[in-house]
């Protein structure tokens, strides 16, 4: 598998990885959302504010099986990612979690990924984050790389985000 394929991957999941906490005040609601947080997590669906990009969202499925793919978060701030492709073998990622002041960060591979905490209970998690337009520029060059068949049409549906960033919720929800 190439490299761009893989950063490409890797750097998916961990978009993918957007997980949200509820607010917190003193440090038992701090603890019970780091036990809230621990176990593992698919994702459910990922909306953007970018309704053409939207209507292919069911074609990640041609790339990711999404249902199978799994975020496993331990006590000890390490998470394990499956990613499981449409067409290939599974693969795992070793990578790093930080929770703190609603804010979720991952670190996968060279990829930092800071993910605002919308809620989280004990079966559901809800991310949000933007992604500024530089590195929505970067992702969309390494997607036509890697998958050049599609990387023209995206860039097309990704349109005025290209200018403005990207905002994405993920849903998870606990296996």
């Amino acid at each position: 598998m190439s490299m761009k394929r893989l950063n490409w991957k890797v750097l998916f999941a961990a978009l993918c990885m957007v997980v949200s906490f509820s607010a917190c005040d003193g440090d038992d609601d701090k603890n019970n959302e780091q036990a809230l947080l621990q176990g593992t997590w698919i994702v459910e669906s990922f909306p953007t504010d970018n309704e053409a990009l939207n209507a292919l969202c069911p074609m990640v499925s041609t790339f990711i099986n999404l249902d199978q793919t799994t975020f496993t978060y331990t006590a000890d701030g390490k998470l394990n990612i499956h990613l499981v492709p449409a067409n290939g073998e599974a693969s795992d990622y070793a990578a790093t979690y930080a929770l703190g002041d609603k804010k979720l960060t991952l670190q996968v591979e060279a990829y930092p990924l800071t993910l605002d905490v919308v809620s989280i209970t004990e079966k559901t998690m809800k991310l949000e984050t933007t992604i500024s337009p530089q590195m929505l520029a970067i992702l969309m060059l390494t997607i036509q790389e890697a998958y050049p068949e599609i990387g023209g049409m995206l860039e097309g549906l990704v349109g005025d985000s290209l200018e403005k960033g990207l905002k994405i919720t993920i849903n998870q929800v606990k296996k």
